[in-house]
C-alpha cells in the first residue's frame, strides 16, 4: 500500500481539448475479440436484486469466493498489483461487459482514495472527510493490440450522471495513457506518445478522449462497458495502441499511465472532489499548463506514472 499523500486544496480548471485523431478512436471492431452474445446495453442504469448484486460482485472479484467451483479452478484474480510500476501481459480473450472475469492472473491495484492526492471542489464536503471510505480496484494488462483495463469504484453513495457528456463534473473515472515517448507537459494527441486523457462517466456511461487545446472526441462504444454493483460501479475498456500513434509495443517498454476518480455523492451538486492515483512530482512544482502547485495529470503528462510492460 502506498503512503498517504498530501491533500491539495485546489479546484482544477476544465481543460480545452482538440479533435486530433478522431478517426483513430472509432471503428476498432477488429480488435475487440468480443463475444457478441455478451453485449451489454449501457444506455440504462442496471438495476438488480440483492442476490444478483452479490453474485455479480463475486464475478467481479469484489468479495471473497468464486461464483462456482469451475471459476475457482479456471480463473485466479490476485491483488497486490501496482499500476504505477508494472503492467502484466493480457493473454486471455477480453469480453467487454463490465466484469473482470476475463482478467485472470492480472493483479489488482488497490487504491484507497486517502492514499492519493485529493483535490477538493468548492461545493464538496469538508476536505478532511472527503474520500475517507471510497476506493478503487484497478486491473490493467497489455497485448500487442491494446491496453486492457477494468476498474471497480467503491462508492456506495455515487450519483448517476445526467444524460450526455459530463466533463469533470460528475461521478466518473479519468484515465491518462501514453505509449512510449518523451513526456513534455502539454499533449495534442500526436506528441508525447499520443498522450490522451479519457473521461469515463459512471453508468449510464459515455467515454470521450481529451487533448490539450480543442474539443472532446467520442470513443467507440464497442470498446467500453459499465455496470452498477452493490457498492458502486464497474467500468471496462479496451484502448487500441494505434489510437496513440504507437510504434510496435514490446515487453520491457515503459508507457505512461495514471488515474483520477471524480466523486459526486450529492444530486445536483456537481463534482465534490477528485482523488488522483499517481501525480508524480514535477520539477519546479507548478507548470504553465496547470497554473497550480502541485501540477495535475489533466494538464501535465509529466505527472503520470511510467510503468514497465512485463
Amino acid at each position: 500500500m502506498r503512503a498517504r499523500r498530501a491533500v491539495a486544496l485546489l479546484v482544477p480548471v476544465v481543460p480545452l481539448v482538440s479533435a486530433v485523431g478522431c478517426d483513430l478512436l472509432l471503428g476498432y471492431d477488429h480488435l475487440r475479440a468480443r463475444d457478441d452474445t455478451a453485449d451489454v446495453d449501457v444506455s440504462d442504469v442496471e438495476t438488480e436484486t440483492a442476490d444478483q448484486d452479490a453474485a455479480k460482485s463475486d464475478a467481479a472479484g469484489l468479495v471473497d469466493g468464486p461464483v462456482d467451483a469451475a471459476d475457482a479452478s479456471a480463473c485466479v484474480k490476485p491483488v497486490g498489483g501496482d499500476a504505477c510500476q508494472s503492467i502484466p501481459a493480457f493473454t486471455g480473450k477480453q469480453v467487454i461487459d463490465g466484469y473482470d472475469d476475463d482478467f485472470c492472473g492480472i493483479p489488482a491495484t488497490q487504491f484507497p482514495y486517502t492514499s492519493g492526492v485529493i483535490v477538493h471542489d468548492a461545493m464538496g464536503p469538508p476536505v478532511l472527510d472527503a474520500g475517507t471510505s471510497n476506493s478503487a480496484l484497478i486491473r490493467v494488462g497489455w497485448s500487442m493490440d491494446a491496453l486492457h483495463l477494468f476498474i471497480h469504484v467503491h462508492d456506495p453513495e455515487w450519483v448517476a450522471p445526467s444524460p450526455g457528456v459530463c466533463v469533470a463534473t460528475c461521478s466518473e473515472v479519468e484515465i491518462y495513457l501514453a505509449a512510449p515517448g518523451m513526456l513534455t507537459g502539454t499533449y495534442t494527441g500526436t506528441n508525447d506518445g499520443g498522450a490522451t486523457q479519457i473521461l469515463f462517466s459512471a453508468p449510464p456511461s459515455t467515454a470521450v478522449a481529451f487533448y490539450t487545446g480543442g474539443q472532446p472526441i467520442p470513443i467507440d462504444p464497442s470498446l467500453y462497458a459499465s455496470v452498477v454493483t452493490n457498492d458502486g460501479y464497474n467500468v471496462e475498456l479496451q484502448f487500441p495502441w494505434p489510437a496513440l500513434h504507437a510504434e510496435p509495443i514490446i515487453s520491457g517498454a515503459r508507457v505512461a499511465l495514471d488515474f483520477a476518480f471524480d466523486v459526486q455523492d450529492v444530486p445536483d451538486a456537481g463534482r465534490e472532489y477528485q482523488a488522483i492515483y499517481g501525480d508524480q512530482p514535477v520539477d519546479g512544482g507548478a507548470s504553465q499548463a496547470c497554473g497550480s502547485d502541485p501540477s495535475q495529470p489533466w494538464c501535465d503528462d509529466r505527472t503520470w506514472c511510467t510503468p514497465r510492460l512485463q
